[in-house]
């Protein structure tokens, strides 16, 4: 089954996917390091997880209106 949960607030996503993402740092640079930028005000357009078969397996954000960055997470 696949899932999507959508995060409103910053301090939540960062919680929930920096760990993920620190497991493959060379390849999730960007999106850590966007993330590491934002702070508990800013107000990202888009800020998700999919999960396949309750595993986390894609991160979503997008801080642009026309770019979103998919870091595809190894499990």
């Amino acid at each position: 089954m696949i899932q999507l949960h959508r995060y409103i607030e910053v301090q939540e996503f960062k919680k929930h996917v920096e760990p993920l993402l620190a497991k493959n740092e060379i390849l999730h640079n960007l999106a850590l390091g966007i993330l590491h930028s934002l702070h508990e005000s800013s107000k990202p357009n888009f800020m998700g997880v999919i999960f396949k078969d309750r595993c986390a397996a894609l991160v979503l954000l997008q801080t642009h209106p026309q770019q979103i960055i998919l870091s595809q997470i190894q499990n």
